[in-house]
């Protein structure tokens, strides 16, 4: 435990104490000082815990007795004492029992006295050396052997202490070999830096000279060039915005920008530029601007940078070398890394020989930059790629390329938009149309020096921005006329963005390799040509927004004139295709061209909405009277007409003819929708009843007319227009002719199955020869059996053919395809015909006289069945005389001979010798011409006899009529396979006949065998095939 420290504590206080009170005090302080030291270190800690707390403070204690006043102060809390244990080696865990702690924070403390105090503090010394004691007799052992072991660490303390001294002894060795070098190398390096940055302000001050004395040359050269007269011009600008209404880019705009690592000439720059040679002018306009960019690189750069020779003169001297410095960021050491840190270059403003050469310096800048705006403003109006090369260049060795591209591309976008926004200026307009025709506010009938009416003032104030009916046509022409100055100037606009984008596009630094247009992109979002349509698009966009909104003279002249507008614009794409690389043709539109268009497409929509609206009151007007008056072939051919008028004034533009045919094909749907609601489709429109077409038959005829008016108009357009615009019309025009295709088929279908039903009576007529003998013949049951006139069913089938082109087709206004109708039902009814009087049995020769008879009548129908009555539509008048006394009151115009219906007529010519010709010969192709082998067979089947052979329709149990229309839908080589089907049923029965002759003992009245004339028919078919 170590002893007890002895300090004198000042008290302040106003009484006075004797020698042996302040010695009492002293001891007292010491006694405290002892007792806390030893109980904060011992098993009484917890007992005397006032005094082993870490703020217990010796002379505070004592001043506090001193001074009766509680320690410790108030605002801390008492401490009490608790039981306390610790460990002891040999007895394990010792307990002290707990006694009253002594808390000098009480009340009753402050006024105790000094000697109760000491008293106090001396118990508490007893006290714990007895405890000491009691501590020490039972530990030790322990003690004992902690010493001993003390004096064996000794020992190896020693031999430690030794290897210290050695170790000690080595780091001072190693302190002088690295540590004196060291810092010899540092006052070294931090010399040698100052002579480097000594060295560089001086290779620069003497670059700042050789370079001021250059550019000085250079710009005598300059007033030279410019004194010398200007040879005359090559070349005369295009009449378009002049850059003199561009904002002249200032100094104060062109402000460089950041130092570049290198700096190029103008002769280098232009690698890979096939221009015309440079001008004195733009060459020492160049050469000036890269002595200025590496004067200014010489006084702000750094030591490395401002190293550069950027006019690639090979003879600059040592001067031009660069001399090396440490790499700071290599070394290994972070301490080192800050102290080696270069200094700052010394900058030359302060020099006075630079000081007195940087004025010059900026007014050649100033001037350089007068310069080069003028080069590229001469460049861009006369669209010079050589002098606009040579500005650039100038404008990249002054570091302001960048900024001069957007400074000239921001000037010509305000420029086109400021062109945009007049144009569209309704008040400018009527201030224009006001000053350039007569003043409106003087009344006519005065003379040129009367007074203007005050009417007149007043009326010119309420329509300042809409012109009257009598002025409206003179706004209209002044409108135009400013539209047609916007494309003007739009197109020079662009044409001048495009020259400038074209010049960055070429020109390339001669050491990197990287064009102009990719520099200035590092701070630009797009190209200069992307920039200016985006502008120019949201320039038209806006400003024909506002003027259409504020003036509906504006807006409706541009919208019924849409047509007029967009051709502006194709003259401006146009004049621009040169030039540029856009595109706007039938096949291909650039995205640029869509762009501008679809700023303006606030007036295609109205244009198209109003083209739409006069289709639908084509269509309306037409519909109008319902099924009283429902629309005919003219109101078909009007629609048609509005429709392809509306096509051909948007044809010269490829989207909005795509639009119109849109519109046209809504229109025709709305057409087609209102039409299915009119037709008939009841039994009545139908029937062929007669003598007249019923109403449900004329208004299908008169809306089928409507249709196929429309259709066939439509039809003509498939080849004027491009083949995208007929895509969308193909499938409304399928439809339309579909619906006229359901109108009509029903009829045409009712038509081919009576005539069939009439000619199918023919097998009721009797052909033969036999009559009963002694009997009159029936004028009723067989009319023309005995006159020579036609048969019954003849004269119904010709009184049915005249109904149906008197009163059913003449009503259809379908042009050639009513004539295609009648040429159908005329082949339909001749081959009908024949087949059934092919197989008409019995027949002799009466029966052959009046087939012949109604041939005749049959021809003479049909031929009146393809003439028709001449007229718009050829419809016959309703209630009006029908029938022959119609066709002999009219001009009648025939549509086509019986000859053209081909081998069906021939077969009915054939039929007629065929009857009368020997029946030996009826297998001889060249006594039956124009008659098909199944014609031929029938007949041949008729004739025979003994036995009679069974017909083909009788074999498999089939009608006349059910044979004719198998016939009709099977071709050749199946009707003849069908014949050889019967061959082995005819000759059976032709044997089944022999037989019974031979069991009655008689002979056949012929020897013609019938079945071998079939063979042979069928034979010479097969080799005619």
């Amino acid at each position: 435990m170590p002893g007890p420290s002895f300090c004198v504590t000042r008290v302040s206080s106003t009484s006075a104490c004797d020698n042996e009170h302040i010695i009492r005090i002293e001891w007292a302080i010491s006694a405290a000082d002892c007792l806390g030291q030893f109980i904060a270190s011992g098993p009484t800690k917890c007992k005397y815990a006032i005094f082993a707390s870490p703020s217990f403070d010796v002379n505070e204690y004592a001043n506090a007795i001193l001074a009766g006043e509680p320690y410790p102060p108030p605002a801390l809390p008492p401490v009490t004492a608790t039981k306390t244990t610790f460990q002891s080696a040999s007895n394990g865990p010792a307990t002290l029992p707990p006694k009253t702690p002594i808390v000098a924070s009480t009340s009753s403390s402050g006024q105790e006295d000094l000697s109760v105090a000491l008293a106090k503090l001396n118990f508490g010394i007893d006290d714990v050396s007895k405890q000491l004691r009691g501590v020490i007799v039972n530990h030790h052992e322990d003690l004992l052997a902690r010493a001993a072991g003390v004096s064996e660490l000794e020992h190896s303390l020693l031999s430690v202490r030794q290897g210290l001294d050695t170790v000690g002894v080595s780091v001072d060795k190693l302190k002088t070999k690295i540590r004196v070098p060291y810092e010899s190398l540092e006052s070294n390096l931090s010399r040698l830096q100052r002579l480097q940055v000594a060295s560089d302000a001086l290779r620069r001050i003497s670059r700042f000279v050789t370079l001021s004395r250059r550019l000085e040359t250079q710009m005598a050269e300059l007033d030279r060039i410019k004194a010398a007269p200007a040879p005359a011009p090559t070349r005369q600008p295009p009449p378009s915005i002049s850059t003199d209404a561009l904002s002249s880019p200032t100094a104060e705009r062109l402000t460089p920008g950041a130092n570049r690592p290198e700096l190029k000439s103008a002769a280098s720059g232009s690698a890979g530029l096939l221009l015309e040679p440079e001008g004195d002018l733009e060459r020492v306009v160049s050469q000036a601007a890269l002595y200025i960019s590496e004067l200014a690189t010489l006084t702000t750069a750094d030591p490395i940078a401002s190293t550069a020779n950027a006019d690639g003169d090979a003879a600059a001297g040592p001067d031009s070398s660069v001399t090396p410095t440490i790499n700071q960021k290599n070394s290994p050491d972070a301490d080192a890394e800050e102290a080696f840190q270069a200094p700052e270059p010394i900058g030359l403003e302060a020099i006075n020989v630079v000081s007195r050469g940087i004025p010059f310096v900026e007014e050649a800048r100033a001037r350089v930059q007068s310069e080069m705006e003028g080069m590229v403003l001469g460049g861009l109006d006369s669209l010079n790629q050589s002098m606009l090369a040579s500005a650039l260049q100038t404008a990249a060795n002054l570091n302001v390329l960048p900024s001069l591209v957007l400074t000239l591309l921001t000037d010509l976008n305000d420029a086109v938009e400021e062109r945009v926004r007049f144009a569209f200026d309704v008040t400018a307009l009527a201030r224009e149309v006001g000053a350039g025709g007569k003043d409106a506010t003087q009344s006519p009938t005065a003379g040129p020096g009367a007074p203007p009416n005050s009417a007149g003032l007043m009326y010119r104030s309420r329509v300042r921005t809409e012109p009257t009916n009598v002025t409206a046509g003179q706004w209209a022409t002044a409108l135009w006329a400013r539209m047609e100055v916007l494309v003007e100037d739009m197109a020079a606009c662009c044409v001048k963005v495009y020259a400038l984008e074209r010049v960055l596009q070429l020109k390339k630094d001669s050491v990197t390799r990287v064009s102009f247009l990719d520099e200035v992109m590092q701070t630009m979002e797009n190209k200069p040509s992307s920039a200016f349509w985006h502008a120019l698009a949201a320039a038209l966009e806006k400003h024909s927004k506002d003027a259409a909104t504020s003036s509906t003279f504006l807006q409706q002249t541009l919208s019924n004139g849409y047509p007029r507008f967009l051709r502006l614009f194709h003259e401006f794409f146009a004049k621009i295709a040169v030039r540029t690389d856009t595109v706007y043709t039938e096949s291909n539109q650039s995205p640029e061209t869509l762009l501008i268009l679809r700023s303006i497409s606030r007036f295609e929509t109205v244009y198209l909405s109003r083209s739409t609206a006069r289709l639908n009151e084509t269509i309306a007007s037409a519909l109008s009277g319902g099924i009283r008056a429902p629309p005919g072939a003219q109101e078909g051919l009007a629609m048609a007409r509005v429709a392809a008028n509306e096509l051909d004034s948007a044809r010269f533009d490829v989207l909005l003819v795509r639009s119109v045919a849109r519109n046209v094909v809504s229109a025709v749907d709305v057409l087609m929708g209102r039409m299915n609601t009119l037709i008939s489709r009841d039994r009545m429109a139908t029937q062929l009843s007669g003598p007249t077409a019923n109403p449900p038959q004329v208004l299908n005829a008169q809306l089928a007319s409507t249709l196929y008016a429309c259709w066939s108009q439509l039809k003509t357009l498939e080849n004027e227009y491009h083949p995208s615009v007929i895509n969308i019309l193909t499938p409304t025009l399928k439809n339309l002719k579909g619906t006229f295709d359901r109108l009509v088929d029903p009829l045409i279908s009712t038509i081919r199955r009576d005539l069939s039903a009439i000619i199918a009576r023919l097998h009721r007529v009797d052909f033969s020869d036999r009559q009963q003998p002694g009997a009159m013949a029936d004028p009723l049951a067989n009319p023309g059996a005995g006159s020579g006139g036609p048969s019954p069913y003849m004269k119904d089938l010709s009184d049915k053919l005249d109904f149906i082109r008197t009163q059913l087709l003449t009503r259809y206004a379908i042009g050639p395809l009513r004539a295609e109708w009648a040429l159908m039902l005329v082949t339909h009814v001749v081959r009908t015909f024949v087949l059934h009087a092919s197989v008409a049995r019995p027949l002799g020769e009466r029966g052959k006289l009046m087939l012949t008879t109604d041939m005749a009548e049959l021809e003479f129908a049909l031929s009146a069945m393809m003439v028709f009555d001449e007229g718009a539509g050829g419809a016959a008048t309703p209630g009006g005389p029908t029938g022959k006394q119609a066709n002999r009151g009219s001009m009648r115009k025939p549509a086509a001979k019986l000859e053209t219906i081909g081998d069906d007529y021939k077969a009915l010519r054939g039929l007629r010798p065929l009857l009368f010709l020997d029946t030996p010969l009826l297998a001889s192709p060249s006594q039956t011409p124009g008659l098909t082998p199944l014609l031929v067979i029938h007949h041949i089947i008729v004739r025979s006899s003994h036995p009679v052979l069974t017909l083909p329709h009788a074999l498999h149990d089939w009608s006349e009529a059910e044979y004719v229309r198998w016939v009709e839908d099977h071709d050749e080589r199946e009707r003849l396979a069908l014949i050889e089907t019967c061959l082995a049923k005819w000759e059976g029965e032709v044997k089944r006949w022999e037989g019974k002759n031979k069991e009655k003992g008689t002979e056949g009245g012929e020897d013609i065998d019938y079945v071998l004339l079939v063979k042979t028919v069928l034979q010479n078919a097969r080799e005619t095939k």
